[in-house]
């Protein structure tokens, strides 16, 4: 498809075929003619080399994503406010255990992987999809943290599901 025929159809990207300066054969943005992957890993390496104000734009973003109380939950609320304290409670506990990960953290994951799958057996490129993995499942007491996340193809991930990381290359065959 031609960036015209996209641009009057009103797509973000359209396809040529052809590759780009650095070799990609990815879709093109309407806009400005640029390769999909190429901005990917330029705002990637933007977020590592900005990783504070990666981090407040996250953030900015996730506030303007919650949804707003309306005037009836507000009056409750000020009604109720030891139901209001308790949920406040549960909440926090419930983010403390399962811990956080934001885009950047993830991007920065994708990149120390060379955008491949984290399996060493496996040599799928991440650019097209991922599934963001916990080395040490929760299920087994592993937490959401950049140390203990990685990212694998569709395929690992499903094999992989919730066994102990010894278990699991025991079953690739790269443990005894």
């Amino acid at each position: 498809m031609s960036r015209l025929d996209a641009k009057k159809l009103g797509l973000k990207h359209y396809y040529t075929g052809l590759e780009c300066k650095r070799g990609h054969t990815e879709k093109r943005y309407v806009s400005d003619k640029g390769c999909v992957a190429c901005k990917e890993m330029q705002t990637a390496k933007w977020r590592i080399e900005n990783i504070d104000r990666a981090r407040e734009l996250e953030r900015q973003s996730a506030l303007r994503r919650q949804p707003k109380r309306s005037a009836y939950q507000k009056e409750w609320a000020k009604r109720n406010p030891e139901y209001t304290k308790l949920n406040d409670k549960v909440q926090a506990a419930k983010r403390r255990a399962s811990g956080y990960i934001s885009k950047s953290d993830i991007i920065s994951i994708l990149a120390r992987q060379k955008w491949l799958c984290a399996e060493p057996t496996c040599t799928k490129s991440l650019k097209q999809g991922y599934h963001l993995d916990h080395v040490m499942p929760i299920a087994l007491g592993g937490l959401t943290s950049k140390q203990n996340c990685q990212c694998l193809c569709q395929n690992c991930n499903q094999t992989k599901s919730k066994k102990h990381p010894v278990d699991f290359a025991r079953q690739k065959g790269r443990l005894l």
